[in-house]
């Protein structure tokens, strides 16, 4: 009698799907209207490995310096961690550096010692490489405890104030109040009623930081006390999917009269404007009114804040 296979012998091991989780916290981090490209100002310099001074790349660079949700990009393995005499915090939550392995088949699909490889495809032999995704866990040096870390100063750059936007800013008819920090964060508090904005020194560029500025500009002319655009005061829309979405696209394009009207003109300003705008639109591409109702509403605020209210 032929017995049939059993259900764990049926089993497979599903692979992890690394694509998969890398795209879905990107988008995470979208619907949250936080893109991350978007940030043009440095915090502590490129993500990399503290122990080894290795500063990470690709995909690697994106996830641990503006994904992750550290203030300083520095990162070790669980082994370097234990090396240098360090143990990692209870419940801290680990990282991902993804790299790419590779193993060769041959045409009746069997796997190929790597020592082999070079010999069998020098005697004329077709193999097949097949390359897949790997992951690896590392901890920011937040998490980690035992160890004295020299925390690198955060890089600086020339501060060139642009006397066309300071013009603009001065001649705004309600003044905003502002924070100016050392942080990591730029962004508009409208139950404070309070834009928070790095100091110009740490952005890439002059025009970088305006650019950033007048984002949150728009933001706050549209304070229930000024335009009252429900995007900004309405609580539903903090972490909501349309309306928040329509605010950012409105803070965008807003920021991208306000440069124009300032005579910025930068390549990186045009094209970091027009990734986060392109993401909105493919999130909301199914509203063909959309793109003339956020125009409207952002020539509203520039007319705000330039002083040509009807």
């Amino acid at each position: 009698m032929n017995k049939t296979a059993t259900a764990p012998q049926q089993k497979r091991k599903q692979k992890t799907d690394y694509y998969q989780i890398v795209t879905d916290r990107i988008i995470a981090l979208l619907d949250k209207g936080v893109p991350p490209w978007r940030k043009t100002w440095g915090s502590h310099g490129l993500a990399r490995n503290y122990a080894s001074g290795h500063v990470y790349t690709g995909i690697n660079m994106l996830m641990l310096n503006f994904v992750a949700p550290y203030d300083v990009p520095l990162y070790m393995s669980r082994k370097q961690i234990h090396d240098k005499g360090g143990n990692i915090v209870k419940g801290s939550k680990a990282e991902w550096v993804y790299f790419y392995g590779d193993y060769y088949k041959d045409e009746d699909g069997k796997v190929i010692p790597s020592n082999q490889v070079a010999a069998r495809e020098k005697g004329g032999e077709n193999l097949n490489h097949i390359r897949f995704l790997k992951a690896r866990p590392v901890y920011n040096i937040s998490c980690v405890e035992g160890i004295e870390i020299v925390n690198p100063e955060m890089p600086t750059h020339e501060y060139n104030p642009i006397e066309e936007c300071e013009v603009l800013l001065a001649e705004i008819p309600i003044k905003p109040t502002y924070a100016t920090t050392d942080g990591d964060r730029a962004f508009y508090d409208p139950i404070a009623d309070r834009i928070t904005i790095p100091n110009m020194k740490y952005f890439t560029a002059s025009e970088e930081y305006y650019c950033t500025l007048f984002h949150e500009l728009v933001h706050w002319s549209g304070h229930a006390s000024r335009l009252a655009r429900p995007g900004v005061m309405d609580e539903k829309a903090t972490f909501g999917k349309k309306l928040y979405a329509e605010e950012e696209l409105i803070a965008e394009m807003g920021a991208s009269y306000l440069c124009a009207i300032t005579g910025i003109d930068r390549d990186a300003v045009t094209e970091n404007s027009a990734a986060y705008i392109q993401g909105w639109i493919k999130r909301l591409q199914e509203d063909k009114k959309l793109i003339f109702r956020v125009a409207a509403k952002a020539q509203q605020a520039i007319d705000f804040l330039t002083k040509k209210e009807d």
